[in-house]
């Protein structure tokens, strides 16, 4: 979400090109206010809402998250060639008459030893410096600081359908799944509702205030969560060290076969898919680390300690669709 806000933010202000299409920008923008976004369950609504967020405040630079990621695991090191150390031959040293301690300068310190996997110690790498303009070409202009600013009030957005969702995993939910077996003709009365007021377009402002807000849809499935469901970070980290161990042995296995150090072993030749090269390693290790970084980015917006991303001058800003369960509930129906 967060890079279709900024996408759309730059075309507006003419930093960017919009894509190519035969309907007219006008009218493709307000099919899309007429349509809406369906968001099944808190997580979604937590994840919509974040990107929202983050897009209308993080200004307008140009921002792709698989760049992001493909930037960090270049700068970390990993597949960088392991230095050869050359051995020398010991200098001639002169006979002094007189020596003396203030004479003796101490060595320099030679280059720290370079570890494949330095980047674990999570420590952020020194800013590079700026590269020089190509081709004599003058260096791209930093965007003014007038337009990072979101104008106000904010541009509208589609309304939104929030469908009630709750997951049950586990042994111990057994029972909330017996349960829901016997009287699944609520959940269908949740969702004709819910349909009928994407059909009949019929939208309210969504709201923060009141005794059922919408900031609190769906806040009781959090509590039917995993146990195992915070343990995400750690499980994250042992399955990325247990990979990088075993990446590494892969990788000098792919250097030796390819300066000609060793030949074809018995399964590379039963197997008919060309051998594992250093780039085809490379591709591998940054499709793993986009799912894990993806997932810990998830996990960490959707976790119930997580608050809902809102802001308090969002009110009356976006709608959702009305199908008047919300007037129900303050009733007490």
């Amino acid at each position: 979400m967060r890079a279709e806000v900024v996408k759309k933010r730059r075309q507006a202000l003419g930093l960017e090109q919009p894509e190519f299409s035969l309907i007219d920008p006008a009218t493709e923008a307000q099919r899309e206010l007429e349509g809406g976004t369906i968001l099944v369950g808190r997580p979604a609504l937590k994840e919509y809402l974040s990107g929202l967020r983050a897009g209308w405040s993080h200004g307008v630079d140009e921002w792709i998250w698989e760049k992001e990621i493909e930037k960090t695991l270049k700068d970390d090191g990993f597949f960088d060639e392991p230095e050869k150390v050359e051995a020398t031959p010991a200098p001639e040293v002169e006979t002094q008459t007189q020596t003396t301690p203030e004479a003796q300068e101490a060595p320099a310190p030679g280059p720290a030893p370079k570890s494949r996997f330095g980047f674990l110690s999570r420590q952020a790498p020194p800013p590079a410096p700026a590269a020089p303009a190509a081709n004599g070409e003058p260096a791209p202009q930093a965007i003014p600081a007038h337009l990072h600013t979101p104008p106000t009030p904010l541009p509208p957005q589609p309304p939104i359908l929030l469908v009630p969702f709750t997951s049950y995993l586990g042994f111990k939910q057994i029972p909330y799944m017996i349960y829901n077996f016997f009287t699944e003709s609520k959940r269908v009365q949740a969702g004709a509702e819910a349909a009928y007021a994407l059909i009949t377009n019929t939208t309210r402002p969504f709201t923060a205030q009141g005794p059922h807000p919408d900031t609190e849809f769906g806040v009781e499935s959090e509590a039917f969560y995993k146990a195992d469901y915070a343990t995400v970070p750690e499980k994250n980290e042992k399955m990325k060290k247990e990979y990088y161990t075993e990446l590494a042995k892969r990788l000098e296995s792919a250097r030796q076969f390819a300066r000609g150090e060793r030949e074809l072993t018995d399964a590379e030749k039963r197997d008919d898919k060309p051998v594992t090269t250093v780039d085809d390693l490379k591709e591998e290790r940054k499709k793993r680390e986009m799912r894990w970084a993806g997932g810990l980015e998830g996990w960490n917006i959707v976790k119930p300690e997580t608050p809902l991303a809102w802001e308090d001058s969002w009110e009356g800003w976006l709608r959702v669709f009305d199908n008047g369960r919300k007037e129900k509930e303050e009733k007490g129906e």
